[in-house]
Order: structure tokens, then sequence, then C-alpha cells
């Protein structure tokens, strides 16, 4: 998680960052406004029903003397009274050409008759004048009112009053609104309109944090003073590429930004998918290439492989089994790695001695471009007489055999990098495989298994601890005393704060702070 926050703080504190933020920050912003605007726009028409009730009396015998009839005489029996305002209760005025002709706004009494209908409290007053043209009238029909398409500013409103008769004594009774205006307009129940969307919050809120970002990414760049550049470090211009090995990517990623930081016209691309690609690529790199190139390797390359390419101790890389929190073991010997790693057993019975622990074992290794791989198979799985061979994969999933290995003792599947190997054994059960020790540290869904009961530690390395070796920065040929931006990088990797950096991340220097040498560096291993 620290590797990724300061990667993400160097990220958005760059060019591309800062434009990314920016683009973003505009975009959220002009979200809000325009969400705003079509709210503001927006014509809204409110039917709220404040009463709607059943007409009791009381005391009891209060209907002996006080009896509701219509106009002609007629008693109406059971009666209810329903009141609903109707308003403009958006920003905008409504127009008679706002209403849907086909589905102009309508009032439903479910389960009841409507014995009258009076209009009531208008704003402005003379609103009530306009229900007395024909075009403008009420249209009541049974148990339905249907609103005629009236001419409402902002804040006009007005009341009906509804007699009705109910048929299904004994009942709740709601009242059904509904109907359609034009374009983005609505009909609601709601007594007033929210004054912001969520939308338009939710972007409000996103557009203030992105450009809190981004105001705090301008001036961790631009505001900040200039950062003092370290006394020995001379920039050189130009274009670099680094590749190999997947254990010291990140330390490379982290030093190639604070050097481009010292020195603005040089850029450092670092890729590494394994130490064996970055090397080839470095050896079959064309002449006016190789100055251009470095290759990062855990371990030392074969002279005969490579050479051409000359090496530069730069760390003590050390190495852990790392197993899944199911695996019943927490150390395990060399001969029982080696039977593991080599495919000779498949349950963790056969390791533990109990019969209880029947689950398969499942090997995550790397491919045979790495760099972790060749030290596994050389200072773990090796002899004194050989060395040994991870087992061939015989899955792809590292979960089941795949087809054609169904035979197959064990299962055993191989991935491209560390952070790929320590995310499979966290996610399946009873894995074990492999990786650097600083980045399996930092992944708490997986478990360090010791070798012989020592640990991946620099005190237990020089115990006796055989999983480790040593981090080489190779280039073409031997690299020029001055002028070259390679040069001044590897003397950067080696310097004070390329140690210091190197040490952060638990890789153990080759030369300590006091400026001493360590002996393990020594060992070309």
């Amino acid at each position: 998680m620290r590797v990724f926050v300061e990667f993400l703080v160097e990220w958005l504190a760059s060019k591309y960052g800062i434009l990314v933020l920016a683009v973003t920050s505009a975009g959220s912003i002009l979200v809000a406004v325009v969400n705003q605007i079509r709210l503001r726009q927006q014509k809204v028409l409110s039917c709220r029903v404040r009463i709607n009730s059943a007409l009791g009396f009381d005391p009891p015998d209060a209907g002996s003397v006080l009896v509701l009839r219509k106009e002609d005489g007629t008693l109406i029996k059971d009666a209810w009274m329903a009141v609903v305002r109707v308003k403009n209760v958006g920003r905008s005025a409504i127009a008679d050409t706002d209403y849907v002709e086909a589905a102009l706004p309508t009032l439903r009494f479910p389960g009841r008759k409507i014995m009258s209908v009076d209009v009531t409290e208008s704003t402005p007053h003379a609103l009530q004048n306009v229900f007395k043209k024909q075009k403008t009238k009420l249209a009541v029909d049974d148990n339905l009112i249907t609103l005629p398409p009236v001419n409402l500013n902002c804040g006009d409103q007005y009341k009906l009053v509804v007699v009705l008769s109910d048929l299904t004594s004994g009942q709740d009774h709601p009242i059904e609104v509904d109907g359609q205006m034009k374009d983005n307009g609505k009909i609601t129940t709601d007594a007033d309109v929210r004054r912001f969307r969520r939308t338009t919050i939710a972007g409000g809120a996103v557009a203030i944090l992105l450009v809190g970002a981004l105001a705090v990414a301008l001036l961790f760049t631009y505001g900040r003073p200039a950062v003092p550049r370290p006394g020995t470090l001379v920039c050189v211009p130009g274009v670099l590429t680094v590749e190999g090995s997947s254990a010291f990517g990140l330390i490379t990623t982290k030093l190639a930004g604070s050097y481009q930081a010292y020195c603005s016209d040089s850029t450092i691309n670092v890729s590494t998918q394994g130490s064996l690609e970055g090397l080839s690529h470095l050896r079959d790199a064309s002449e006016p290439e190789r100055a251009r190139r470095l290759a990062l390797s855990d371990g030392i390359a074969g002279a005969q492989d490579f050479p051409a390419l000359v090496p530069r101790p730069l760390a003590v890389v050390p190495y852990s089994v790392v197993a899944n929190l199911n695996v019943p073991v927490d150390t395990l010997s060399l001969d029982q790695l080696r039977m593991i790693f080599t495919g000779q057993v498949s349950r963790w019975s056969e390791i533990t001695g109990n019969p209880a622990d029947i689950a398969e074992i499942r090997v995550v290794g790397r491919t045979s471009q790495s760099g972790s791989r060749r030290t596994l198979e050389k200072y773990v799985l090796g002899t004194p007489a050989a060395h040994g061979s991870q087992a061939d994969s015989t899955s792809d999933s590292c979960r089941d055999r795949r087809q054609g290995r169904a035979n197959a003792r064990t299962i055993v599947c191989e991935q491209g990098s560390t952070d790929d190997v320590l995310k499979k054994v966290e996610q399946i059960d009873y894995a074990i495989g492999y990786a650097d020790a600083p980045d399996a540290i930092q992944k708490p869904g997986v478990k360090q298994l010791k070798i012989d009961g020592r640990g991946a530690t620099l005190k237990d390395i020089h115990a006796g601890y055989p999983f480790w070796t040593v981090e080489y920065v190779y280039s073409y040929g031997p690299l020029p005393a001055s002028g070259s931006l390679a040069t001044s990088f590897v003397d950067y990797l080696s310097s004070p704060e390329g140690r210091n950096t190197t040490a952060s991340f638990q890789y153990h220097p080759c030369v300590r702070n006091d400026g001493t040498p360590e002996e393990l560096c020594g060992t070309s291993r």
C-alpha cells in the first residue's frame, strides 16, 4: 500500500496526472452546472393532497341535524372531503402549451363518486376567474377530475375542494394523480422541488475533490521550492530504457522518477518483465541503442550467453517461500522444498505426515525468464552436484490440471511477475510459491515459510539461509566515465540517496551507510 500511495503521488504530480485531473475537474464542473441549469428550467406542477378524509359527526347524533345534500336535494351518503393544492413549484412559468393535450393532469378518486368541486384560495386571486371560461373549465366525470391547461407563473396556485360519496364504505381511498408535461417537465405530489438534484450535489462534491487534488498537485509540482540536487549527481539529457527484474522494478521506478525530478531533460523508461528478457534485449540491441539501455538481473548472468554485458552489483535480494494461509506448515526443510517444487509430492500429508492434511499442493512458480526462478533452482532446489529444476507447468488456472495433463502428479502453474504469484497464492487454498521478501511482507494474505528454521533476514542469510541473490545492473560493455545518461543513472542507483531508497524497500545495498562494502555482494552469486 505504501508503494502504491507513493506511485500515485508521483503520478499526480506528473504532467500527465495534472492534465487528467484538470480535464476530469472541468468535466465534473460542467456536469454539475448543466444539471443545475436543467433543474432551473424544468417545469413542475405539484398536485399536493392536503385533506382526504370521511366527514364523520361528533357527537354521533349530529347526523340527524346536519346532513349533506346535492343541489337537487339528493342526500349524499357516506360523504368525504378532499382538498388538493395545485401549484407551479418549478422555477419557470408553465404555459398552456406545456401540457400534453392527450395526457392532461388528472385526479382520480377510486371507490367514490364526485358530488361537487370548487376552486378556492387561488394565488393570484384573479386565477379563480380563469376556471369560469369554457376552455379552461374543470372536466368532471364520475370519479375523475381533469385539470385544464392553465397558465401558471412561478408560485401560482389554486385549491380544489371536492365533496365525494363513498361507494365502498369502511375502506381507505388514496387519490391517484396522473398526467404528463412536455419536454423535461413533470407532475409530482411533492410539496416542493429540490433546489439541487442528487446528481448535481454528487457532481459538485466530486468537482470540489478533483479541484482540490489539482490544486495540491500544482502546488506540489510548481509551488514547492526546487529540490536541491545531490552534489554527486551529474544530469545528462537524453532517453534511457531500463528493463529486467520485476523484483527490483519498484525501486528502479521510484529512483527513475527522482532522477527525472532532478534532471528535467532526462527521460528514463522502466519495464520489468523478467531478468532474462531484459538481458536478452540489451544483448540483441542495435549498436546505436546499446548505450541507451540497461538491464536488471536477479543474480549473475551466464558469461556464455551474455559475453558482452558488464555487471555492477546493487543490492542483496532476499527471497521467501510464500504460502496460502491454509497451508499446514510454517517451516520446511530443503529436502521438502525440493520435493514440492520438483513435483515429487502432490498432497500436504506427504510433507506433514498427518493423514488429515489431504489437500492437494498447488505450486505457483515463475516462467523460465525469471531471475527469481533461476535463484530458486540454483540455490534451493539444486544439490552440490547439479541444479534442480522447477517442475513443468501442468495447469493454467493454478487450481486444476489442464487438458492433456490429467495424470500429472502435481498441479504446477507459471506466472509472469512477482505480483501475479502473490495474488494466486493468496487466492488459492493450499498454494505455495516464492517471491522477493520485501514484496511478500506487503501481502497480508500470504505467509512466509522459514527454510530449516531460518527466515529471509540479512542476519539469517549470513547464518546460512539459502534463498537469496545479488541484484546487478548490466550495461553493454563498460560504461563510459562521464557524459552518458546510463553512467549517471547507475551512479545514482549506488549513491547515498539510491542506497537509502533501496534499504527502505527492505533490500540490502552492496555499500553500507558507513561506506564499507557488503561482503555478500562479492560472492558472484
